[in-house]
C-alpha cells in the first residue's frame, strides 16, 4: 500500500491527510511516496510512478489528489501492456485548460492520460503513449462540466452508471486498473469529499460495485483519491472508502 499525500493545494490544505487516514482504516500504515507537499505536479507524478514499481501483488495507491492518478496507471501499464482503466468518480476529471472553469489540475487527470492536454505531465507520469479511449470507461459521473460532456460525445469515451455496463464496454480479456474517487458516494455518506455532488451512491452500493469488479478476476491495481479527513469528523466516509477497497481487493 503506497501513501502519496501530495496535493497541489489549489483549494487549500487538508486533502494531503486523506491517504494516511484511509491507510489506517484499512488496518495498515503503508509506504510513503517521496513527494513534496504543494511541490510541482510533474515531480510528484514522477515520484509516484517510480514508487509504485516497488509495490507487490495488486498495488494500491492512496492519493491526496486525483492529479496523481496517471502515475499509478503508468506503473500498472508497465506491468500489463494491455490494461484497461475503470475510472469511478462523481466528476469526469476530463477538463482541459480550455474547458476548465477553475484551472484546477485535479479536474484534468483523466484528460491528461488520454492525451487531451498537458502532455508534459503525462510524460512525467511515465505514460509515454497516450492511453487509448476505447480502453477506458467513466463510471458513476453525475457532475460534468459542459466541456466534458462535449468531449465525451466527440471522442466516444464510454460513461456508464454501473460496473456491469463498464465491463461490457471494455475488451473481455483486458486486465483492469481501477481508480476510485470517494465523491462517487453521496455527500451524506462521505462528508469529507471536497467537491460534493448530491445524488451519489450509498456505502453499500459502492461496496457492491467494487465487489462486482473483484468478481471479474481482472483487477490488477487500484488507486484511490481519499478526501479531506477534517470534513469527515465521525470517519463515516473513510469507513465507506475502506469497505469498498476491501471488497475490490478481497
Amino acid at each position: 500500500m503506497l501513501i502519496a499525500p501530495w496535493t497541489s493545494r489549489f483549494h487549500g490544505t487538508g486533502m494531503e491527510e486523506g491517504p494516511a487516514v484511509l491507510a489506517a482504516a484499512l488496518g495498515g500504515v503503508g509506504r510513503r511516496a517521496p513527494v513534496t507537499l504543494g511541490g510541482p505536479a510533474a515531480a510528484a507524478l514522477a515520484a509516484v510512478s517510480r514508487a509504485m514499481e516497488g509495490e507487490d501483488g495488486r498495488p494500491l495507491a492512496l492519493l491526496g489528489e486525483c492529479t496523481l492518478a496517471p502515475a499509478a496507471l503508468a506503473a500498472t501499464r508497465r506491468r500489463h501492456d494491455h490494461v484497461a482503466l475503470v475510472w469511478i468518480d462523481a466528476h469526469g476529471d476530463l477538463n482541459t485548460p480550455a474547458t476548465s472553469p477553475s484551472g484546477f489540475l485535479g479536474g484534468m487527470p483523466f484528460a491528461i492520460l488520454l492525451g487531451w492536454c498537458h502532455d508534459e505531465l503525462r510524460l512525467a507520469a511515465g505514460l509515454d503513449a497516450v492511453f487509448p479511449t476505447d480502453r477506458a470507461v467513466l463510471v458513476g459521473a453525475r457532475d460534468l462540466d459542459p466541456g466534458e460532456v462535449e468531449a465525451i460525445a466527440r471522442t466516444g469515451l464510454v460513461a456508464t452508471a454501473d460496473i456491469a455496463a463498464a465491463l461490457a464496454a471494455l475488451p473481455a480479456d483486458a486486465l483492469l486498473h481501477v481508480h476510485l474517487d470517494g465523491d462517487v458516494l453521496d455527500p451524506a455518506v462521505a462528508p469529507g469529499v471536497d467537491f460534493p455532488a448530491p445524488g451519489g451512491w450509498t456505502a453499500e452500493e459502492f461496496r457492491a460495485e467494487c465487489a462486482a469488479l473483484n468478481a471479474s478476476g481482472r483487477v490488477v491495481a487500484v488507486s484511490v483519491c481519499c478526501g479531506t479527513p477534517a470534513k469527515d469528523r465521525d470517519g463515516r466516509g473513510a469507513r465507506a472508502y475502506a469497505a469498498a477497497v476491501e471488497a475490490l481487493l478481497a
